[in-house]
């Protein structure tokens, strides 16, 4: 595994130098920031520029033209507005226009793009097209989740039942689109960085795993520069024995939150002790406070990848995050070195959540070593330093072999942010409505029969 620079990551390295390179223009949970951020520590020429600031107040270091933040000025008086007004759609084409303007321009400018979010300059990706004709460099992230993962097993659209044929359609169309970004990207991009369980699906060509790269974790910042939260109601006087359990959902719905809570709710009886605390609606240096105060950290409860954000935070300060999901086994499969094997002890079906935490809470010990190994492991391999080695080599285009996926190497359909039966619900509707071409994965012959199989098991019963 790529930890430090070794020869070819050196010889990558000299031949970016003196070139200019573009990092955004999407972030995602102050990720993308980072990794321009290491890039630029290590000595590279790299600009990150949002086209919308995120809203959780990560910090970030943008290099910000005039005409992208004259473009930025209009979207707060944008969404005061309606689609229904005038006005709307004068601001939204006069900030569409000068977002387009210094695109046209960073594309002659730059030598190479690291698009965040699968999502390049232009609609439908069209400029990767230019970008190639030019002779320059880009590659897309498709690793995010929701910039690849399809709808119908994606939680964040759980709430458009396919059992109704106006969400199925919705639901169609967001399928038809996303696929649609991700082909013209696999035509045109240099190279696809694609998380095995979320882009498999629609992807047809080999891509570079994403847990092979990962996004830097600053292990110092977060254990010297972030104070600990006030302690927890007065229990901790009387009962100094309290273990604290913190979740951190900005999408509910999509965290499961509800079931966990329920799971919380049921275990207390029996664990008195446990406090389980969420917070939602925070700025992210705020919430690292919280991470500081608790004893681990209960991430999500249908994730299909081991170690987002909140989770690393937790691992970075030393505590230990559960992390719930379907694909863990298939993951496994994806990944010629267990470089996740430190974070199997939290790593759970969602059914066997109840028993992780009891786990967690009764047995101090294994706590504690769990946050240590998490730590260590993103000590070594989520140091900015590494993670900045391997966009090095990827960007220059000289990554080991063993990083790229075959997306039929994984066949996975039960997605993240709902459970099975949300899945089935829509998996049902969607083929009631618009037959399996509803699906779109056609081009995948193992999945569609792995989705046969799972409706004909479930349908059955």
């Amino acid at each position: 595994m790529q930890q430090r620079c070794d020869e070819s990551c050196k010889k990558a390295h000299a031949n970016l130098i003196g070139k200019k390179i573009f990092v955004g223009h999407r972030e995602v949970a102050g990720t993308f920031s980072k990794v321009a951020k290491a890039l630029r520590a290590s000595g590279l020429d790299v600009d990150f520029v949002q086209r919308i600031p995120n809203t959780s107040a990560y910090e970030t270091e943008e290099r910000l033209p005039r005409v992208v933040r004259l473009s930025r000025n209009l979207n707060p008086a944008l969404r005061r507005t309606t689609r229904h007004s005038p006005t709307y759609w004068v601001l939204a084409i006069c900030s569409r226009f000068l977002w387009d303007i210094w695109a046209l321009w960073a594309i002659f400018r730059y030598d190479y793009f690291l698009f965040a979010f699968g999502l390049s300059f232009w609609p439908k990706n069209i400029d990767l097209a230019l970008i190639r004709l030019l002779g320059k460099h880009a590659v897309v992230h498709f690793a995010s989740g929701s910039d690849s993962r399809p709808p119908w097993m994606d939680g964040s659209f759980q709430h458009l039942d396919c059992t109704q044929k106006k969400a199925a359609r919705k639901v169609l169309k967001l399928s038809k689109k996303i696929k649609s970004k991700l082909w013209i990207s696999e035509r045109f991009a240099n190279r696809i960085i694609g998380s095995p369980l979320s882009t498999s699906q629609f992807a047809r060509k080999d891509f570079i795993n994403s847990l092979f790269i990962g996004f830097p974790v600053h292990v110092n910042r977060i254990e010297l520069d972030v104070e600990p939260a006030p302690q927890p109601p007065s229990q901790v006087e009387t009962r100094p024995e309290f273990v604290i359990g913190l979740h951190a959902p900005s999408h509910p719905a999509f965290k499961g939150t509800a079931e966990i809570s329920a799971v919380f709710g049921m275990l207390q009886s029996a664990l008195p002790q446990v406090v389980f605390r969420t917070v939602q609606g925070i700025t992210n240096q705020e919430v690292l406070k919280e991470v500081s105060a608790a004893d681990f950290i209960v991430d999500q409860l249908y994730s299909d990848t081991p170690l987002a954000v909140f989770a690393s935070e937790a691992a970075a300060a030393g505590k230990p995050a559960i992390v719930g999901g379907y694909g863990w086994a298939v993951m496994d499969k994806a990944m010629p070195e267990p470089i996740f094997s430190k974070l199997w002890g939290t790593l759970c079906l969602p059914e066997f959540l109840g028993d992780t935490v009891t786990r967690f809470v009764e047995n101090e010990e294994f706590r504690k070593k769990s946050g240590a190994a998490a730590k260590s492991f993103v000590s070594e391999f989520l140091s900015p330093e590494a993670v900045a080695h391997r966009y090095t080599l990827v960007l220059a285009g000289e990554l080991p072999a063993e990083w790229t996926f075959s997306p039929r190497e994984v066949i996975y359909i039960f997605g993240a942010g709902q459970a099975q039966n949300v899945t089935l619900r829509q998996v049902l509707g969607i083929t009631k409505h618009f037959g399996k071409a509803g699906l779109q994965i056609s081009h995948n012959e193992i999945l569609s029969e792995k989705v046969d199989e799972f409706i004909g098991t479930h349908v059955s019963e």
